[in-house]
């Protein structure tokens, strides 16, 4: 068994909203060349007047910007609003053979336990500060790496390896490498 102790983290869930805004930022810059091809087919075809290629060009550039600057303000008023992260909510995971027990209790939230099987894990992300299990594409549980109660950083790492299968466990490999 591995237990985990944490106070839920304004800074790790940052980073996580970051890196989960990052992946999709493709999508914009793909809309962006779009915009962009579209505004320049414009001004080379002459049934079409060229304030549209202008239009369409402004757009593609304001795209990175509007959503660079929409993902901010909703992640900075969620963090702002949320109770849970303003009275140090703490977290309580227990990495059993068949199943993970987790239990949360605060100011603002009931203490309960929640269990949920390694095979409902859609994905596992770990990093330098934190273990992220992801329950769906978008919404993940944030494990800070630093409270480990029972067993080590290593035993998760290899529990969670083994049990979710390397296909869905992403990890930098420079953290067990050999030193």
């Amino acid at each position: 068994m591995v237990e985990v102790k944490t106070i839920l983290n304004q800074n790790l869930i940052k980073k996580f909203n970051a890196d989960q805004a990052k992946s999709k930022v493709w999508f914009v810059f793909a809309l962006t060349a779009i915009f962009f091809a579209l505004g320049i087919v414009c001004f080379f075809v002459k049934v079409i007047d060229n304030f549209y290629g202008v239009f369409l060009i402004i757009v593609g550039l304001l795209l990175p910007v509007i959503y660079f600057l929409t993902v901010r303000i909703l992640m900075n008023r969620t963090l702002k609003s949320s109770p849970i992260l303003k009275n140090e909510t703490t977290q309580v995971w227990r990495f059993l053979d068949d199943k993970i027990i987790f239990n949360e209790s605060g100011k603002y939230v009931e203490a309960r336990d929640t269990q949920f099987s390694y095979e409902e894990i859609h994905k596992v992300e770990e990093n330098e500060t934190a273990f992220y299990i992801y329950v769906s594409k978008m919404q993940a549980y944030i494990i800070d790496a630093k409270g480990f109660n029972m067993g080590s950083r290593h035993d998760l790492h290899r529990l969670l390896l083994d049990k979710v299968g390397s296909k869905k466990y992403k990890y930098s490999k420079r953290l067990y490498a050999k030193k």
